[in-house]
């Protein structure tokens, strides 16, 4: 299936459930080398298509046996209903990890096809993860920070600013909600991008949490 018919299949699939609320999804589709790319969507009960409604990108955790787009999803539907948020989460991959070249064209691809079948306020679209989820919380989204209101990094697995060096600088003006435990190497993973962010401007909020 070529690029432009994966396009259509998918935006088909997203109009035709555009008008309910309280939806589920579980798919996959054919995407540049991957046959099967998967994804998970929620839509939340209050969503009306008359009115905009936020959104939310779940990236997941790097662990094959445990966490993919559909389980990534299954955690976060009771934080996305209670937030009358969209979620949005791709998958990995057989690697595990989101922000391989191919994840991250397809986090575009099926972030743009939500913009286009559902009506989503642009000005309220933000980004999580967790662990390497997290990571990618970072990179993508301050190599797209244009697109997200905020940014909620949880547990990232980074190594001091290595990942963010040459774009850390797009996080001016930009809010930051940095979650992560005290027992998780934070000397390396937690206060170096928070004073990096802090450096640059951007808005940041914090939770260290003890004995976790």
């Amino acid at each position: 299936m070529n690029h432009k018919y994966t396009q259509f299949f998918i935006l088909f699939l997203f109009c035709s459930t555009s008008i309910f609320a309280q939806i589920r999804i579980d798919n996959q589709i054919p995407f540049q080398s991957d046959p099967a790319k998967q994804y998970s969507v929620y839509v939340p009960s209050s969503y009306d298509e008359n009115v905009p409604n936020k959104l939310m990108l779940g990236l997941h955790p790097f662990n094959t046996n445990r966490w993919n787009s559909v389980s990534w999803c299954d955690t976060l539907i009771a934080f996305a209903e209670a937030n009358d948020l969209i979620l949005i989460c791709p998958d990995g991959g057989a690697d595990g990890k989101v922000d391989d070249p191919i994840d991250t064209a397809f986090t575009t691809f099926i972030m743009d096809s939500t913009l286009i079948w559902y009506n989503i306020d642009e000005s309220k679209i933000f980004a999580m993860g967790f662990s390497w989820g997290g990571r990618t919380t970072y990179t993508y989204g301050l190599n797209n920070v244009e697109k997200f209101a905020g940014f909620m990094p949880i547990g990232a697995a980074i190594n001091g600013t290595n990942e963010v060096n040459g774009i850390i600088q797009n996080a001016e003006n930009k809010p930051f909600y940095l979650v992560h435990g005290n027992n998780d190497a934070p000397a390396n993973r937690y206060f170096p991008v928070l004073n990096a962010l802090n450096a640059n401007n951007a808005c940041t909020q914090t939770n260290l949490m003890s004995g976790v």
